[in-house]
């Protein structure tokens, strides 16, 4: 832990003093790519380091710099902000037990979102995004199968918390039936390993189970996760972190359950490419691979420009790549990127890059940046000399 804390430390002194969550994160990876460290572990550190966190006992080093934003404690800058008329509010009008201020709350909504902007529903990497929407409620995540998932401690003992299901994107979860098929499977996993919590995840909705709760006063539904996450809804996101701060504090007085959402309004969910089952598939990540086997190159690229370019890809480009004069090179630039910055990059990121070559007029480096893309999403290599420069 002593070493993590360490390299946080140096990650936010190259930030400036001051970053995100995601920010730290992002810089840690560069620093030190390997061992990989959950995002989680990097918050947790953070907090246990800090006199404005709840959960501190260690060295004094962090300090919180406004909403969602973590700093140097001997750093000069911007002291923190007073909490808005709007979080006070909030404050005094949930009646949820949550032992965390409104500004860690928010914090990690925030960070969701980030996490949110990286992926796409029809992606294979989709799963990723899932699991680290349980990294930042405060979980380690362990594989049991390709549909199912352990939420473990994020440190210490090695008990199971929850099992998670893992559905089909944009599957109804109004139409499962009790008893049956998927709910039937995970409630066997749950007596199976002696677990009270079941939750079902598309990543997109969610779905958490009591099982020890009377029939029906247990179950807790947020059809409209997405949206919450997506326009940062802090209100309805009380009750989903009170809800996973009882899991992780085997905690038993429960907030009422919510089954019935007759008063939401659910916003579609973005998924670039329309999923349908295929006859045999089992697992999601099968069925998505099938689908993406059929999306050409080009239409590949078509349904990506629909992702910004976040301000991180930005400075990249100012920092790593002009210097270098990697652009200039085109597909052997973005292959001279990769093999020094590509540790573990995924397409998303890729597509932001080719993106960001394309703006600053540099279309042979962008063809490099949508090839590797491509691959990473599909599986499969494009005979790359088909393709001319794009425009």
């Amino acid at each position: 832990m002593a070493q993590l804390t360490e390299v946080i430390v140096k990650a936010l002194k190259n930030l400036g003093g001051k970053g995100t969550l995601k920010e730290i994160f992002g810089e840690l990876q560069q620093i030190n790519p390997s061992p990989r460290t959950w995002p989680g572990e990097v918050r947790l550190t953070i907090e246990a380091n800090s006199s404005d966190s709840r959960s501190f006992k260690g060295e004094d080093l962090f300090r919180r710099d406004g909403n969602g934003v973590w700093a140097l404690r001997n750093w000069e800058g911007k002291k923190s902000a007073p909490p808005s008329i709007r979080e006070v509010i909030i404050q005094k009008s949930v009646n949820y037990s949550i032992p965390d201020s409104i500004e860690t709350i928010s914090s990690y909504l925030q960070t969701i979102k980030e996490y949110r902007e990286y992926y796409n529903p029809a992606s294979p990497g989709w799963v990723e995004y899932i699991r680290e929407f349980f990294h930042v409620m405060g979980f380690r995540t362990e594989d049991l199968d390709p549909r199912h998932i352990f939420l473990k401690e994020m440190v210490g003992r090695d008990s199971v918390k929850a099992i998670v299901g893992i559905l089909d994107p944009g599957k109804n979860f109004e139409e499962m039936t009790p008893g049956m098929n998927q709910e039937s499977r995970l409630l066997t996993l749950a007596g199976q390993y002696n677990v009270s919590w079941g939750i079902f995840t598309d990543g997109l909705q969610l779905r958490v189970i009591n099982y020890h709760s009377p029939r029906g006063q247990g179950i807790f539904f947020w059809p409209d996760l997405e949206e919450i996450i997506e326009n940062q809804k802090l209100e309805r996101f009380f009750p989903v972190f009170e809800i996973f701060s009882a899991i992780k504090d085997n905690r038993t007085k429960l907030p009422p359950a919510n089954r019935k959402q007759e008063h939401v309004t659910i916003k579609q969910p973005t998924i670039h490419r329309k999923l349908e089952p295929t006859e045999g598939t089992k697992y999601p990540e099968q069925a998505i691979r099938v689908i993406l086997d059929n999306v050409s190159f080009e239409k590949y690229i078509e349904n990506s420009r629909k992702m910004r370019v976040r301000p991180e890809i930005n400075e990249r480009w100012l920092t790593r790549i002009v210097p270098n004069d990697l652009q200039r090179n085109g597909r052997e630039g973005a292959e001279n990127y990769l093999a020094v910055y590509g540790r573990g990059i995924m397409a998303p990121k890729l597509i932001q890059l080719a993106l960001k070559a394309e703006m600053e007029g540099y279309p042979e480096m962008a063809l490099g940046f949508w090839l590797k893309a491509y691959e990473l999403d599909t599986g499969e290599k494009v005979d790359s000399s088909q393709y001319p420069p794009l425009i």
